[in-house]
């Protein structure tokens, strides 16, 4: 199954989000919005895994973050993936957080022990807002994205982090937590 590491975000966050999305939704036709209820901060994509793996996977991943505790992270300011001149993902912006940087690297250690490979590309966290998939028609949009540029979106208190698997769909993916590690506790709890 299709599976990846992610933060949850409250109600209010996605709240906040699903208003810009809705603000900036007559300005282009060729963008795939997220729908709010399914934004989350992906900490690492991890592709298909089988399903024998899951349970070494979450114990892994539980004993490498033992120790970091809760923390909190701010959202604020809007951009584009790669860059301007050829948008192709838009996103919301988290400041820098110690804690998420922290708990990015130990389960990364995790996953590379259990065989994953390390991921090359830099940590770059963020909330998909959108797609891009046609370029015809958006400069309107560019133009208004960028004057949220300074925007705050919200904080979200991180407590726990998810085991998630997607499921893609013709109306979009759909996500289901499979397990839940809990900061500071080393716990866990398995859902399904």
């Amino acid at each position: 199954m299709r599976c990846f590491i992610a933060i949850d975000i409250p109600p209010e966050v996605k709240e906040n989000v699903g208003r810009l999305i809705n603000d900036l939704r007559p300005y282009s036709t060729g963008v795939r919005w997220v729908r709010p209820e399914g934004i989350h901060i992906t900490l690492r994509f991890l592709g298909e895994v089988k399903d024998k793996l899951l349970p070494e996977l979450h114990t892994s991943i539980r004993a490498a973050l033992e120790g970091i505790g809760p923390f909190q992270i701010h959202l604020k300011g809007t951009g584009v993936f790669p860059d301007y001149r050829r948008p192709r993902v838009l996103w919301i912006g988290i400041e820098e957080s110690s804690g998420l940087s922290a708990i990015h690297e130990k389960t990364e250690d995790a996953l590379v022990r259990l065989g994953f490979q390390r991921e090359t590309r830099p940590f770059n966290p963020h909330l998909t807002a959108g797609r891009i998939k046609s370029l015809r028609e958006i400069r309107d949009l560019m133009r208004e994205w960028r004057g949220h540029k300074d925007d705050e979106f919200g904080k979200i208190d991180v407590s726990e982090i998810h085991l998630m698997k997607s499921t893609l769909k013709p109306t979009g993916a759909e996500y289901e937590s499979l397990y839940t590690i809990k900061l500071n506790e080393g716990g866990l709890d398995g859902k399904g």
